[in-house]
């Protein structure tokens, strides 16, 4: 009498019997990291289990042919993806531009049509020997032809260095020859400079003399460190379910018990010119999505914000008797000439504007409107109170915490930011 076999029981290479009419199909090739594995269950006979085999190793040989296909796509190609990765992961449409002109100024003319096993150290070498040598586009001030700056190469160093680095990870080619090659040095950058305390307060008081709504949008500048695109994307309107960016009359409790009464601003939006759509567009995360927190203010802020909607309001009403009623005004704090979004140089050239007419008054700095965003981190790092994490998250600069947590921390240490503004009356 023949012995019946146990379950489960290798019927053939690569197919199991796991019971009656239930197989698993295993094909493994390759080991390591190389190994290819096809795994599927089939419910019917042993010719459909087979069946399923054949299918197997076909698909493992198609994987296989399209693995050493990888390395022959161009540069040019690969760009294109990487590319499309950057915005799907929330990158700026500023970065992702910035990325573009150095890729196609410097890296794919050269490069572009090169397939990706093919770049190595000799051909990413002989491509910055030949941008070390070659002449910028456009004359200097004294009409002179100058050579591609280092910061230049540095730029594209690095764009090339992170492209081929995503070609790594995603397996397309081995490792990033670029590592062999030493990256130009850039030029030192140059220290913004930046206002103390005593000229930070200097500035606020100066600007609640100036025009209400330029001189408002600077005071939430200075009390904030928002983005220049981050200040004109606040939202005094809610026409979605978290589109009110400004919280006024906001109460915070120290560690003693303590109230202090200030407000909060939300980063949650950014106005930027798009150059490729040639006009100002409006996104709906700040310069990148981590970047969304809340900031608290203190009462200073809280009345300048209380005067932005005030000639807001009136700005509407002179806005529809010129246009008409059924004009469209943004929900935004900050209008443009029309009702529409605000062009972000406006903001630029009206700092300009202020600090030329207070030449006398004002601290003798050359501090921009990006300069202010630098002093207010300045001024928040000399309180021993605020830790590096609480700083970072009201900059938006931590990649460590949710959205959630950013607001969550930074309502927690309200009356320590409110604190640092005491001194500095209406």
């Amino acid at each position: 009498m023949s012995e019946t076999k146990k379950y489960p029981y290798t019927v053939e290479p690569n197919i199991i019997k796991l019971a009656p009419n239930y197989y698993r199909i295993l094909i493994k090739k390759g080991s390591g990291k190389n190994q290819q594995v096809f795994s599927e269950y089939v419910s019917g006979k042993i010719g459909d289990a087979r069946a399923v085999k054949r299918k197997g190793f076909a698909e493992l040989e198609n994987q296989k042919a399209k693995e050493k296909d990888k390395g022959k796509i161009t540069l040019f190609e690969f760009s294109k993806e990487w590319l499309q990765f950057c915005r799907d992961t929330g990158l700026s449409p500023t970065t992702i531009n910035g990325y573009k002109t150095r890729l196609n100024n410097y890296i794919l003319p050269e490069l572009g049509g090169y397939p990706l096993e093919k770049i190595n150290a000799y051909v990413i070498d002989k491509l910055f020997v030949e941008l070390k040598n070659r002449d910028k586009q456009t004359p200097n001030s004294d009409g002179e032809i100058e050579k591609l700056s280092s910061s230049s190469l540095n730029g594209a160093y690095r764009v090339l260095r992170n492209l081929l680095n995503r070609a790594v990870i995603w397996d397309y080619i081995e490792y990033n020859p670029i590592h062999k090659v030493k990256c130009p040095s850039a030029k030192p950058r140059k220290e913004k400079e930046t206002y103390n305390k005593e000229e930070l307060f200097t500035t606020i008081k100066l600007l609640l003399d100036y025009n209400k709504k330029y001189g408002g949008m600077f005071i939430i500048d200075c009390c904030t460190g928002l983005r220049r695109c981050e200040l004109n994307g606040l939202h005094i309107e809610k026409t979605r379910k978290h589109d009110k960016d400004i919280e006024l009359n906001v109460e915070f409790v120290n560690k003693d018990g303590e109230k202090y009464i200030g407000g909060l601003v939300f980063a949650r939006h950014s106005v930027v010119f798009d150059k490729e759509l040639k006009k100002v567009v409006e996104r709906d995360i700040p310069k990148t999505e981590k970047g969304k927190r809340g900031i608290p203010i203190p009462p200073i802020c809280v009345e300048a914000i209380r005067e932005c909607i005030k000639y807001r309001e009136k700005e509407i009403q002179l806005l529809r008797n010129k246009y008409g009623k059924d004009l469209e005004i943004v929900p935004n704090l900050f209008l443009g000439k029309t009702g529409g979004l605000m062009h972000p140089d406006t903001l630029s050239h009206n700092w300009t504007k202020f600090r030329e007419r207070n030449k006398g008054l004002l601290p003798n700095k050359n501090v921009t409107l990006y300069g202010l965003r630098h002093s207010f981190c300045t001024y928040m790092r000399t309180n021993p109170e605020i830790t590096i994490n609480e700083i970072m998250n009201l900059m938006g600069h931590t990649d460590e915490k949710t959205t959630d947590n950013y607001t969550h921390s930074n309502r927690e240490i309200g009356d320590k930011i409110i604190g640092m503004w005491d001194g500095l009356e209406l």
